[in-house]
């Protein structure tokens, strides 16, 4: 909970830019946090995240 509160609070602008430029090029549209939290429970959870947002 401690590095989400971090992240949110002083990366949220620097993650927004970074995954700003993919909402042109497709139409799926994630929260960048909540792809960096499925990261962090690991693997599989983020496989998860992916092919779900597909289907």
């Amino acid at each position: 909970m401690l590095i989400g509160s971090v992240i949110s609070a002083f990366a949220k602008d620097r993650i927004h830019k970074l995954f700003g430029g993919m909402r042109n090029k497709t139409s799926i549209l994630l929260n960048p946090q909540l792809m960096i939290y499925s990261a962090a429970l690991g693997g599989t959870m983020m496989a998860i995240r992916l092919v779900s947002c597909f289907l």
